[in-house]
């Protein structure tokens, strides 16, 4: 029954049992159901991906001829709005993978951030990484690992290029600024 649709657990079972048969779907009626299941959740989420990337498409106006973008107004410009302008979070990895295969059906740009967590992520590195060469400002490696966040991006094969003397003035401006 490939391709068929069910939207009943019960019609999907009779379905089974005409052609499996009755003891084999009573046997495993338990697996089967999950099964039945799991589809379910699979088929929603690549249809609400679909529906997501098609109202994306409208409101960049993909495929329209003659017709302008919508344009965003805030109290200093107007702008088109471009893809760069849209966000769609989502909960599970697997829904930003689902929703990535239909942004690429329609043409769509898109940037993908996947966080492990709410500090799990560079940015959350980094400032650790600056705490760290506040609180331990003699140490080389706190130094050194601040040196290389975006804060400042100097190249590792640059870090030579600024001895302990200089780190230590560098820690004190770091420290004043914060305050």
């Amino acid at each position: 029954f490939k391709g068929e649709k069910f939207f009943d657990k019960k019609v999907f079972l009779k379905k089974l049992k005409s052609i499996l048969g009755d003891e084999i779907v009573l046997e495993n009626k338990s697996a089967l159901i999950n099964l039945f299941l799991d589809d379910q959740s699979n088929n929603a989420a690549v249809r609400f991906a679909e529906a997501i990337a098609l109202e994306i498409r409208d409101i960049l106006r993909f495929n329209s001829s003659g017709i302008k973008r919508p344009i965003w107004c805030d109290e200093n410009k107007e702008q088109i709005i471009m893809e760069r302008d849209i966000c769609v979070l989502f909960r599970k990895s697997i829904e930003g993978e689902i929703l990535v295969k239909a942004l690429r059906r329609y043409g769509i740009d898109f940037e993908f951030y996947k966080q492990k967590g709410l500090f799990g992520g560079r940015e959350a590195l980094e400032i650790l990484n600056l705490l760290e060469a506040i609180a331990h400002n003699s140490d080389h490696s706190c130094i050194g690992k601040l040196w290389l966040t975006r804060f400042f991006e100097v190249k590792v094969n640059q870090l030579h290029l600024f001895n302990i003397n200089h780190s230590k003035v560098f820690t004190k401006q770091i420290i004043n600024f914060l305050k």
